[in-house]
């Protein structure tokens, strides 16, 4: 069975660092259409209390540590808020706006090719080959139907209380994420520490 391309420490970092940038664009507005000015202003306080600055002569292994700790912290801190203080239709809202960062970062000119041949393993492939910038995983079953991975030791589970995370960005928005951009259905079985992924082809 053909192994997962494994991602580079640079693109890692990339999407993580794009990440930050885009929450910073684009959620903090969000926060004060929605809560105001006061509450916006206190979040990004909470924010910049743990950012960790990135030097150019970090290595790339660092680099991509210190983004991802960055937006992790932001994304738990931005969505513990909002869930405290949103009605359902604006976490509906916020979740759509995520949904739209996550497009954003996207850089695959080669997905549309793909969707148009109903290429799916490729597909999800690709999907899964993206998404080793969130933790590590392991590709563990291929057939035409159904491509199937495990993530034994999530990376975003390590970090105590960002379960909302995991929740949010990865199960709930990477599922949508995965049928807009990748045209497949996924699901998640969580287990202890990680989870177990499995993609097929999106019905029509």
């Amino acid at each position: 069975m053909a192994e997962l391309k494994p991602i580079s420490e640079q693109e890692k970092y990339q999407h993580a660092f794009k990440m930050v940038r885009m929450y910073q664009k684009h959620v903090l507005p969000f926060v004060e259409e929605h809560l105001g000015y006061a509450d916006m202003h206190n979040l990004r306080s909470i924010w910049q209390a743990a950012i960790i600055s990135i030097r150019e002569d970090d290595s790339e292994h660092d680099k991509y540590e210190k983004a991802y700790s960055n937006w992790l912290w932001m994304a738990h801190c931005s969505h513990n808020a909002l869930a405290d203080q949103l009605s359902t239709d604006e976490v509906l809202d916020y979740k759509r706006l995520l949904l739209r960062l996550y497009e954003r970062q996207l850089n695959n000119p080669g997905l549309l090719i793909l969707r148009q041949l109903k290429a799916h393993v490729a597909l999800a492939k690709a999907l899964l080959h993206e998404m080793q910038w969130l933790t590590p995983m392991e590709l563990t079953s291929v057939n035409k139907s159904k491509v199937t991975c495990v993530v034994h030791n999530c990376k975003i589970l390590q970090t105590s209380g960002a379960i909302r995370v995991c929740l949010v960005d990865c199960r709930n928005v990477g599922t949508a994420y995965a049928s807009r951009v990748y045209h497949l259905k996924r699901v998640t079985v969580p287990s202890n520490h990680g989870c177990t992924i499995t993609l097929t082809p999106k019905a029509h």
